[in-house]
């Protein structure tokens, strides 16, 4: 397969294998051309072993395949390549199996992946909100529509000098329970 500059992902299994924050960084890395698993894990800072499904995930659904091996001695190095420099998710219509598990699936490798970067002791604020509320459906697309607007803005607000932070927003059905309470975790004012 060719290396191309940008590939549009339309099958369930590549989007699948794409949406999870570990094997994005694992694309990432390949960017700067073939490498080892032990020299992706390297350039992530995490052990090789925890990468072995991820990148298996990622050949299986063709967005990485092997670029070539070489014979170091004890053991069989294989150098693996990203099949294109950028990706994108345009899924052929009805394509994906339950395509907003998919988009949640997404949103919790990300959180996932922060959870387990991020050093116990932080003295950058995290603020954390999980609220719920019955709306009639119509009114799902505007809220929507205003989460769009705030990610625009948060992105829009990039800065060289800046902290880097991400924002994780979503909107999804869910089971309604009037004694579950919104949850605020938020840095107090001395923390910020």
């Amino acid at each position: 397969m060719n290396h191309s500059v940008h590939l549009t992902l339309r099958s369930d299994v590549q989007i699948r294998a794409y949406l999870h924050r570990t094997r994005m960084d694992i694309l990432t890395a390949l960017r700067d051309g073939p490498a080892t698993a032990s020299q992706i894990a390297a350039a992530l800072g995490v052990h090789p072993a925890n990468l072995t499904r991820h990148v298996r995930t990622l050949v299986d659904a063709g967005l990485v395949e092997l670029d070539h091996a070489r014979d170091a001695g004890r053991n069989l190095e294989k150098y693996y390549r990203s099949v294109a420099q950028t990706f994108d998710a345009a899924p052929d219509s009805d394509s994906l199996e339950a395509p907003h598990k998919v988009a949640l699936e997404f949103a919790r490798s990300d959180l996932s992946a922060a959870i387990a970067q991020l050093p116990d002791a932080l003295e950058q604020p995290v603020l954390a909100l999980v609220a719920m509320a019955r709306i009639p459906r119509r009114r799902v697309p505007g809220f929507f529509r205003r989460i769009q607007a705030i990610a625009r803005q948060f992105e829009a607000s990039d800065s060289d000098d800046g902290a880097a932070y991400h924002v994780n927003l979503s909107i999804y059905p869910g089971p309604w329970n009037a004694a579950d309470p919104t949850v605020s975790l938020k840095p107090t004012e001395d923390s910020r």
